[in-house]
């Protein structure tokens, strides 16, 4: 797996360095659409590099099993006790050290309904912001808006806060199953639209993440808005 990435990050350093890092601090509506094609186009490799056909084919997708490939370990605690950074708005936080890589996640039952997409929140921004190739010790936090709003910043949302969102729901639900499950859908006289509550429950996801994600699927633009 490591290998496969380090070959595709090679291949895409490029576009990496002009396109896509420098705008990970704007805001959505300042970043422009072709940088935001290039960007979808990288996290769509990503997700090719770590979702085999094993994992793929199981759901909810094991985003654990793809942490602990990396070498991560899990901790439930009260994070706002220990005094994690960015507070009580903090389902999880991802730290990695000269020795070791620890994922801290929120023991607090509020959080049960959204911490897979969580969890692959902060996977997506360690790979998207090539955390596993940094030599200074990589420290980020999954938070949790009044409004639902998942992000990786406490300070607005910005640019790589969409992508974050965008690489977890096409891992929960990668293409080729939504494609699927679409076709399958239909044939039934089942529309994708009017059933979130059935196939969110399917891939432990909230109704709001079916929905963008089958706005993803249509091509609707940005999920968090302009």
């Amino acid at each position: 797996m490591n290998n496969k990435l380090k070959q595709y990050y090679k291949r895409k350093e490029q576009d990496y360095n002009l396109y896509i890092q420098p705008f990970f601090k704007k805001q959505i509506c300042d970043v422009e659409e072709n940088t935001l094609a290039k960007a979808r186009e990288y996290i769509d490799g990503l997700i090719n590099c770590i979702l085999d056909d094993k994992l793929a084919g199981n759901f909810p997708i094991d985003v654990i099993s793809i942490l602990k490939r990396f070498g991560y370990k899990f901790y439930e605690v009260d994070l706002v006790k220990y005094s994690i950074p960015l507070g009580e708005k903090t389902i999880l936080v991802l730290g990695e050290g000269n020795s070791e890589k620890k994922i801290f996640l929120s023991e607090s039952s509020i959080y049960n309904e959204v911490k897979l997409v969580a969890i692959s929140v902060c996977l997506g921004d360690y790979l998207i912001s090539q955390g596993m190739f940094d030599k200074d010790p990589f420290f980020t936090g999954c938070l949790i808006s009044k409004e639902g709003i998942l992000t990786v910043h406490d300070d607005g949302i910005k640019f790589l806060d969409e992508l974050c969102y965008e690489f977890a729901l096409k891992l929960l639900i990668p293409d080729v199953i939504y494609l699927r499950l679409d076709s399958i859908g239909k044939a039934a006289g089942i529309n994708p639209k009017d059933s979130s509550d059935t196939f969110a429950k399917i891939f432990e996801v909230r109704n709001v993440d079916f929905d963008n994600r089958v706005k993803l699927a249509e091509g609707h633009g940005v999920l968090y808005g302009a």
